[in-house]
């Protein structure tokens, strides 16, 4: 059988921000910024594309006065953890954009000792949103304080032969999108 692709060189839409980040329940939408300056002729978006299916129309909104396409917190609370691709099919081509889910933002010096408190939160996955300085968290009189003894371990290690060495160790992703904790003592 003889077949004739095409690959589109010119007339591409694309996005100005391919990559966003969302937590389960976060409430929101995410949204991406198109750029139709390359293409020639007018171009339609045709539908979103995620796992082989087509979005059904209430996940998403496109505003054509602003470029923007938003996907809608009912979906993105349905993805799994971690990284997804989502194709946003227009007349011209497919716009691949990913979404980070992340199980939780870490904020606080709390959010990141929440982490710990049970064998299902130490397989989640997790994004640092902002810097985070634990030397009040972990001082006297704060709430970290621990007895002097300083920071605890997220989730344990026990040296064993039953194969149950890390079901209490930290085995999920942690992301530390570009920011620092310090203060850890």
């Amino acid at each position: 059988v003889e077949k004739t692709f095409y690959a589109v060189t010119q007339d591409l839409v694309t996005s100005i921000n391919d990559q966003q980040a969302c937590e389960q329940d976060g409430g929101s939408p995410i949204s991406y910024f198109l750029d139709f300056s390359n293409a020639k002729e007018e171009v339609e978006i045709l539908g979103v594309l995620y796992d082989k299916k087509i979005l059904d129309a209430e996940d998403y909104y496109f505003d054509e006065d602003e470029n923007q396409i938003f996907i809608n917190d009912s979906f993105l609370n349905d993805l799994k953890y971690g990284e997804n691709t989502l194709s946003i099919v227009t007349s011209n081509n497919n716009v691949n954009v990913k979404v980070i889910k992340a199980n939780k933002f870490i904020r606080t010096p709390a959010d990141l000792a929440s982490i710990g408190e049970s064998v299902e939160a130490l397989n989640g996955y997790y994004i640092l949103a902002n810097d985070i300085d634990l030397t009040s968290y972990l001082s006297f009189g704060g709430e970290g304080y621990n007895e002097g003894k300083g920071w605890n371990a997220l989730g344990v290690y026990v040296e064993t032969t039953d194969g149950t060495a890390t079901a209490n160790a930290f085995n999920g992703t942690f992301d530390g999108n570009g920011f620092t904790i310090k203060g850890l003592r």
